[in-house]
């Protein structure tokens, strides 16, 4: 409800001294001062003074140190200081002051302003911006006034007194009892109309104009809870009405509107009652991507609101989305904490996403809030799985290295390759994500499969060389491969007896009969040799252990100084070699287990035996071949 609370009153003046000087002199001691007289204007309420009494506007008082600027009709003449003493009734004032001696008119400007401007037309002055609260009223020094009076010549007193008109209107609010340490109210034209800031007034016609500042702030080191404030204002219309925002000490800031449109008079006091507050803050949203058991599984959307107990005082309804374009994923289902899944969304896929917040106040006022969240791109690994016996050699691919179980197994095998996708098999199978997975053995077509997993069982037969499994997924957009490699030595080998087909025979006097290799068997002296016809494989540096036993013989007993040698050789190096243990023996002599050690250091390696005699018909009968890791 609108309420006048600027009155037309007279003033009253007692004598005072002030002098001043013409401006642009350039030299004050060429120009003679004018003579200055006393003005004496008659005592009266004035209830233009910003500081009120009552609530309603209905009394107002004056303060000490109040002051008015007062121009004269000399127009090169700044303004001059007339000083008020507040009366017994606080109502009344008397302001004193001196004028040019020959003054006819006077124009009088309430706060004092030592920077105010008066053309004779035009009274420039300000209307502050920044406005101090004060408990129950409006700041002192806020609300412009103006009067004029003609002055009585040689009397030194005004003629029928001095009549101040306001030039401001008032607006009040109230500060809602659940906001606490407030320090400034920030009130804002919504229409973007200038409310403050430089006031020109056109002393002919009583217009005042405003340019400047659309907003004014009230403020102080602690604004009372349920207490009333007031803010001074340029007159005029206001279709939009205001907005409110209160600052507190700790940081937070509350907002309301009051989208009334408003017709402010001057001397009009206002009445908002008291605002809808709404806190204003800024929710969060942390995405996360969640795993279990090595897999990923979907993801976590944690909402943060940074308020404190001030939240649960303001806030009776709230509720917040998080949203991918049109559609929910997520959606509030407590006061705080992890958002639940809507509309099936486990897993949020990598971007942004809208927060959207409704929040409904203590008041009843409700604000929608804004903000956005980014989902990272997912992390996850393709695995691979499997072994040959080399791994355990070696100790590789996840093999522990035992020699003796590489021994063990089956040297032309490849055991379980497998492929593992470290992705939850609901996320894979839904269709709302855009997922591919597939792989390939030694170069094949690549072939995808069911689930997340899969086994290929053991692969037998496989040649001595390298096979590789490899494997590609991609999941939102996100690609992983991996590749894995099968090293198939050859090893462990043995052959019993000694296959004919697996030897190269390099002389003619060599043969397989009986479940033997036999070397030699003719008169004279020489070497023959047999070479496996087929190469080791050999990814790194191996060692072997080759083991075999051999029969030693000569072919025409009774003759002197016969000697045989059985040498074998692993990748062209010599492992062991055996000697006849008689230079004439006449039966066969059983050498069991004849070993050596070496290394396979290349591909392609092969196994050589050799016998080298002297004399008539040695000969040497090999069997129980076996080359084994070492």
């Amino acid at each position: 409800m609108m309420r006048r609370f600027f009155y037309m009153l007279p003033f009253v003046a007692i004598l005072a001294t002030l002098s001043c000087s013409k401006e642009n002199t350039p030299d004050a001691s060429l120009v003679s001062q004018e003579p200055l007289m006393s003005l004496t204007i008659p005592a009266s309420k004035a209830a233009v003074k910003t500081v009120m009494a009552a609530e309603d506007g209905s009394v107002v008082h004056w303060s000490d140190g109040d002051a008015l600027v007062v121009f004269d009709d000399r127009s090169a003449c700044s303004g001059h200081r007339f000083e008020g003493t507040v009366q017994e009734d606080a109502s009344q004032s008397q302001f004193s002051g001196e004028v040019h001696l020959n003054s006819t008119h006077i124009y009088a400007l309430y706060p004092y302003d030592a920077a105010a401007t008066f053309d004779g037309t035009n009274l420039v002055t300000t209307l502050p911006t920044q406005q101090m609260a004060t408990l129950g009223s409006f700041a002192n020094g806020a609300a412009l006034a103006f009067g004029q009076a003609d002055v009585v010549p040689g009397s030194g007193s005004v003629a029928g007194g001095l009549e101040m008109q306001n030039l401001c209107a008032v607006i009040s609010f109230k500060m809602p009892s659940y906001v606490d340490g407030a320090q400034q109210v920030v009130v804002t034209s919504l229409d973007g109309k200038a409310i403050a800031g430089t006031a020109t007034l056109n002393v002919g016609s009583g217009s005042l104009s405003v340019s400047g500042s659309s907003s004014v702030t009230v403020g102080v080191e602690s604004l009372a809870a349920g207490t009333a404030y007031y803010a001074a204002v340029a007159p005029g219309s206001y279709p939009s009405g205001f907005s409110f925002r209160v600052k507190t000490a700790s940081g937070k800031e509350y907002t309301a509107t009051n989208p009334n449109a408003m017709q402010l008079a001057a001397g009009g006091l206002y009445s908002l009652g008291t605002p809808g507050l709404v806190l204003t803050v800024t929710p969060t949203v942390t995405i996360t991507h969640t795993t279990s058991d090595g897999q990923l599984r979907g993801s976590s959307a944690v909402l943060s609101i940074p308020v404190d107990g001030e939240w649960a005082a303001m806030i009776t309804a709230w509720s917040v989305e998080l949203r991918r374009g049109s559609t929910v994923v997520r959606r509030l289902s407590a006061s705080s904490g992890t958002m639940s899944v809507a509309g099936g969304w486990t897993y949020l896929p990598q971007g942004n996403y809208d927060i959207v917040a409704r929040y409904t106040s203590a008041s009843g006022a409700v604000k929608q809030v804004t903000g956005t969240a980014v989902s990272p791109a997912p992390s996850f690994s393709v695995t691979l799985g499997g072994y040959t016996n080399y791994d355990y050699y070696a100790g590789t691919n996840g093999c522990s290295k035992n020699v003796s179980t590489a021994n063990s197994l089956d040297g032309a095998t490849v055991y379980s390759p497998s492929v593992s996708i470290g992705i939850g098999e609901t996320l894979l199978n839904d269709d709302k994500y855009t997922s591919s997975w597939s792989y390939s053995y030694d170069g094949g077509t690549a072939t995808g499969f069911d689930g997340n997993s899969v086994n290929l069982g053991n692969k037998a037969g496989q040649s001595w060389a390298k096979h590789t499994l490899t494997a590609t997924c991609t999941f939102d957009g996100v690609t992983k491969n991996a590749s894995r490699d099968f090293h198939v030595t050859g090893l462990p080998w043995s052959q019993n007896p000694p296959a004919e087909s697996s030897w190269n025979k390099a002389s003619w006097n060599n043969e397989f009969a009986g479940g033997y290799a036999k070397l030699g068997g003719v008169s004279g002296s020489g070497a023959c040799n047999i070479t496996t016809n087929f190469s080791f494989y050999c990814p790194a540096n191996i060692g072997v252990r080759l083991t075999t036993d051999v029969y030693m013989k000569s072919y025409k007993p009774g003759l002197i100084k016969i000697k045989t040698t059985y040498k074998m050789y692993v990748a062209g190096s010599q492992v062991f070699s055996k000697e006849s243990s008689g230079s004439n023996f006449s039966s066969e002599e059983w050498n069991a287990g004849c070993t050596g050690t070496g290394t396979i250091s290349s591909s392609n390696s092969q196994l050589k035996l050799e016998s080298s005699y002297t004399a008539a018909g040695p000969y040497v009968k090999v069997v129980n071949l076996s080359l084994q890791y070492n």
